[in-house]
């Protein structure tokens, strides 16, 4: 009996860093067996490759970029029918998680398709493991409102769930607004909550910082540009 067509989940890296360091060994032994591929973006994906030790150009490989725009999800999943392993590949981290593999993955499900999880760095449980907060519950809010009002309020909404649910609330931003950010929420929330910022995390410069809003004041710490998830803790 043939082997069933698998959909594989491939991590990508966080940051730069080696791969040795963020995958095991066989993830980049399953990269170099795949045909076809599935990825947000093209870019990453061929810096994977590179990584993993497949040569360009990348004539021989069937690739299908999809994020909700370019291709539909059933062509994407086309090699599986056609008899094919299929890898999906996010920009950064584990697909699925904060970006649109999910929709992918569900549908393979439904399909009846085998989908095979590699394990691979996530900023998000990453971030959770080394803030000292609850892993107990948590809640991955991806990114906040950037309208200031609409900002206010569901900072301190958060801020209340930590608190009177025990429940670690986590975000992120894009890189460069880190800065305002931090400031925003030294400005808004209670001197005693607890505020962890986890900056380039399996990256050269990471960075990880637990402490109360009122040190955090003290301390008077410029952000760098680089990738960073916030998390808020229970007082």
């Amino acid at each position: 009996m043939a082997k069933q067509p698998r959909l594989y989940l491939i991590p990508n890296l966080l940051a730069e860093s080696h791969p040795d360091s963020v995958f095991p060994p066989q993830n980049l032994a399953i990269v170099r067996t795949l045909n076809h591929f599935v990825c947000e973006h093209e870019k990453p994906l061929r810096i994977l490759l590179k990584l993993a030790g497949v040569h360009s150009p990348f004539d021989h490989l069937s690739i299908c970029v999809y994020n909700h725009h370019e291709h539909d999800a059933l062509s994407c999943l086309e090699p599986l029918r056609l008899g094919h392993d299929l890898g999906l590949v996010t920009d950064a981290g584990c697909p699925g998680i904060a970006d649109p593999g999910a929709e992918l993955v569900g549908l393979a499900h439904s399909l009846g398709f085998p989908v095979v999880p590699l394990t691979g760095p996530s900023s998000i449980l990453l971030s959770i493991m080394a803030s000292g907060f609850s892993g107990q519950q948590f809640s991955f809010r991806g990114y906040m409102p950037t309208d200031l009002a609409a900002l206010r309020k569901e900072v301190l909404a958060l801020e209340r769930r930590a608190n009177e649910q025990a429940e670690t609330q986590v975000f992120i931003e894009t890189p460069y607004r880190n800065q305002k950010m931090f400031e925003f929420l030294l400005k808004h929330l209670r001197p005693e909550t607890r505020l962890c910022i986890a900056m380039d995390l399996t990256g050269p410069d990471e960075w990880i910082c637990s402490q109360e809003v009122w040190a955090w004041k003290s301390a008077k710490r410029q952000l760098d540009k680089k990738p960073t998830v916030f998390l808020l803790g229970r007082v």
